[in-house]
This record gives structure tokens, sequence and C-alpha cells, in this order.
């Protein structure tokens, strides 16, 4: 008797996909650049000297030295472009959209700071024949700084050092192909 329960126990319980397909499903780039869309840094002390320049150098410097920065042009700069070759620009335009993007924001008050950074792409619905933005990894962080902005600069390097790991994990033998 315990053997026929432990069997259809076994048969009828749906098997559970493996944990790296929510994973493969959040960050899964096909080892496409990933492209800074927004860094911002609202600093409500106005004396901890930190400003988004100093945040995008950190974060431009971990995607580079995991060589997954995008450095093509901006979505500014492709439209610009549409005037010669609108439909060469317009391909250039959706591929530019479709790397993933991070964003990356630091809010600053009194002596704490929080950190977000998200990798976002466009995802596509099939059955409704739409695409659009998501947001599909995300991590957020919060501290004190102590009135040092190499706290919160800190930070920020180790959440990318984080993402960066998660995505080349995911991506890993997609970046390997030539």
């Amino acid at each position: 008797m315990r053997f026929v329960v432990a069997f259809l126990v076994l048969t009828l319980t749906p098997a559970l996909p493996p944990q790296d397909a929510s994973d493969r499903f959040r960050l899964f780039a096909n080892c496409s650049p990933v492209r800074l869309g927004l860094v911002g840094v609202q600093d409500d002390t106005d004396d901890l000297g930190l400003s988004e320049q100093r945040v995008e150098r950190a974060v431009r410097s971990r995607l580079r030295g995991a060589r997954i920065y995008y450095s093509g042009p901006t979505a500014a700069e492709v439209s610009a472009m549409m005037g010669d070759d609108p439909f060469g620009a317009v391909a250039a335009r959706r591929r530019l959209l479709q790397a993933p993007f991070l964003s990356v924001v630091v809010h600053v008050v009194e002596r704490a700071f929080n950190l977000r950074i998200q990798m976002g792409q466009i995802v596509y619905n099939a059955n409704a024949d739409l695409d659009g933005l998501a947001v599909t990894w995300s991590s957020t962080t919060t501290g004190i700084h102590g009135r040092d902005p190499s706290f919160v600069l800190g930070s920020v390097s180790e959440m990318m050092d984080g993402f960066i790991d998660d995505y080349l994990r995911v991506n890993g033998e997609a970046c390997r192909q030539p």
C-alpha cells in the first residue's frame, strides 16, 4: 500500500523546473553587451560630493572589465542618423533597444543611502504580438556612508560585481561562442 501511495505522489507531482531556469529567464541575453540606461543620484545632503559621473564611471568600469559594456551610439545618436539612411538607422535603433540595459539609482538622505541596480530588457508577448520593457533583474541595498562617498561607490562596485557574476554565469556559454 505504501508503495502505491509513494508511486502516485511521485507520478502526480509536477516536475519542478531547475532553479537556473528562473535565472535564465531573468538574465539571459545571449551575451549581448549591456548598455547603461540611467544613472541617477539624488543627494539631499549636498555636501557628500557624490555625482552621477562618479557612479557612472564605477558602473562602466565594471562592465568594461567584464567585457560586457555596450559602447555603441545612444538612442538619440541613432535617431539623429535617420535623415540619410532611415532603414539602416531603424535597424541600428532596434539592435540598440534589444540590448539589455542597466538602471543605477542612488538616493542619499543625511547619513544613509539607498542603492538600486536593475537590468531591463525588451520582452515579447507572442499572444498579443506586443513588446515592451520589463525589469528582469533587480538588487537593492541600504547603508550608512559616514560622510564619505567612497562607501557608496564601494557599494556600487560590490553590487555590480554581483550582477556581473550572475550575468556571466547565465550567459557564459553564449559568451564563449565566437
